[in-house]
């Protein structure tokens, strides 16, 4: 028991007890939720691809952890511990109802087979943020080779128009785990999320913002190679996940971006320069998803630059994401009065 160590979130009131080093970077291949009624499924236990246990995850820890324990691990809410978590490469997905600003680098919620649990919805600049293996074959609690009757007719024609059978499978699964994320924050039933589109920034046009029709939660959802990424809060949002590119899509991009990004991943060596193009790409697509405007203005902006921490971006809250080896993955909140001040107060520390 030497080599146990804690992590704690007060905030989030979730722990995690590691059985390796964190800075091991193990790989959660099977996660077990043990769901007796009277713990009510807030203990899961992490296993690596070779059965071996990696760790515990605690929620509701203060309830469930002696408070010696709880007072000894290292704290992941407090700004002056976000740094040293970083490094150790591995960051837990306590599978929390949202997460605040500080927090949701740390946390990402997972959607398995079963009904997600969804608490409060995200509240000022709070965001709840989820990833989804679209191989599966339950989303949600929902058979994704029966979700005719869940999709809408849109959504249906899309899918039916896609040839490859995986790449069908995945956009049938984000959707129907978009549908089961949306329908359980506004306390509806998947197939009566209504979906609509806000008019685009650019040209007015009705392509803008997915949206939920009526206005209120903001959502994002993003999709690449196996997983699916989705970003809810109550202010304007921007979720993306890229899987790392070949060669060839740096060199098809490079002179595309923003000067100074051009000239960041030419500074590179050729090996390093798919994995910093993947951030690069995450963050500004979180963006350019979070205004609407996509590509239609270009890649050169925003600049978000591709080093190991994303450049500021006036008016928006841009974080990198947890994402599993091979992909990189990004958020984009708007920030207005309080929370700008915060985040340039932030910034000025860093």
């Amino acid at each position: 028991m030497a080599d146990l160590k804690v992590t704690y979130d007060e905030t989030a009131n979730a722990a995690y007890v590691y059985f390796i080093d964190p800075r091991a970077r193990a790989k959660v291949a099977h996660m077990y939720p043990c769901d007796p009624v009277e713990v009510d499924g807030m203990i899961n236990l992490d296993f690596d691809g070779q059965g071996r246990l990696i760790g515990i995850e605690v929620l509701d820890a203060r309830s469930k952890l002696p408070q010696y324990l709880l007072e000894s691990a290292e704290r992941l809410d407090r700004e002056d511990t976000l740094t040293h978590v970083r490094r150790f490469g591995r960051r837990p997905c306590h599978r929390t109802a949202s997460s605040t600003l500080g927090q949701m680098i740390e946390y990402v919620n997972q959607l398995g087979a079963g009904a997600p649990r969804i608490g409060p919805s995200p509240a000022g600049t709070a965001a709840s943020v989820w990833v989804l293996d679209t191989t599966a074959d339950t989303v949600g609690g929902y058979r994704v080779g029966e979700s005719d009757a869940v999709l809408d007719a849109g959504e249906r024609e899309k899918a039916g128009r896609l040839l490859l059978p995986g790449h069908r499978h995945r956009y049938v699964a984000a959707h129907l785990g978009l549908r089961v994320l949306l329908g359980a924050h506004l306390g509806l039933d998947p197939r009566e999320v209504a979906l609509a589109r806000e008019d685009c920034p650019c040209c007015g046009g009705p392509h803008g913002r997915p949206a939920v029709a009526g206005g209120g939660l903001h959502f994002s959802l993003s999709h690449s190679g196996d997983l699916a990424y989705f970003a809810f809060a109550a202010v304007p949002v921007g979720v993306d996940v890229e899987e790392t590119p070949g060669a060839e899509a740096v060199t098809d991009v490079l002179h595309s971006l923003h000067p100074a990004e051009t000239a960041e991943l030419t500074a590179l060596a050729p090996p390093e320069r798919p994995g910093a193009l993947a951030r690069l790409w995450s963050r500004k697509e979180a963006c350019l998803k979070a205004t609407g405007t996509g590509l239609a203005a270009g890649l050169a902006e925003p600049y978000v630059g591709s080093a190991a921490a994303p450049a500021p971006v006036t008016g928006w809250i841009l974080r990198d994401l947890p994402a599993p080896d091979g992909y990189a993955a990004a958020l984009a909140l708007a920030v207005t009065g309080h929370d700008h001040d915060h985040e340039h107060e932030r910034k000025q520390r860093a």
